[in-house]
């Protein structure tokens, strides 16, 4: 009678699937070994300076154009925008309106109202203006006074400059 034999195993790397395992512990171990940086991210940001706190201040009644020196290019004032002629300090939002690289930096230092109302970035509807806005574009407006009015602490007023 035959004997029977037991099926052979193949070996870990004699499969695909064990064979890409392999390597890929092999590059780990290199990589982690060699090409890692000891302290990796977390010493990096322990060596990174920090920031200057600026402090919020209460600007008042300003103009549009005194609104302007809060832009965000002297790093030593806080950063400001306005909506319907509100003035918010936004410096904790600094990456969205600060620049030069936010997404908003154009809004820093002026009253966006028409641009958020319209979600425009063209230079033209960054301003005040309400005029002609429609129903729909106040109701944008007013939910991002809203959200701005619960996010960001309200510091002055644009007033018309007297001629």
């Amino acid at each position: 009678m035959a004997e029977l034999e037991a099926p052979k195993s193949k070996g870990v790397l004699e499969s695909p699937l064990g064979t890409f395992i392999a390597v890929a512990l092999l590059l780990l171990s290199v990589y982690f070994r060699f090409i890692r940086k000891p302290g990796g991210r977390r010493q990096a940001m322990a060596e990174k300076e920090p920031e200057p706190v600026i402090e919020s201040i209460e600007v008042g009644e300003i103009t549009a154009f005194e609104l302007e020196q809060y832009d965000g290019r002297d790093p030593t004032k806080p950063l400001m925008m306005a909506i319907k002629g509100n003035i918010y300090d936004v410096t904790k939002g600094k990456d969205f309106y600060g620049p030069p690289d936010g997404p908003y930096c154009a809004f820093a230092g002026r009253d966006a109202s028409r641009a958020l109302a319209k979600m425009s970035f063209k230079p033209e509807d960054i301003n005040g203006d309400l005029e002609g806005l429609t129903l729909a574009e106040i109701d944008v407006l007013n939910d991002w006074e809203a959200k701005f009015d619960f996010k960001y602490k309200k510091v002055g007023k644009i007033i018309v400059a007297a001629s």
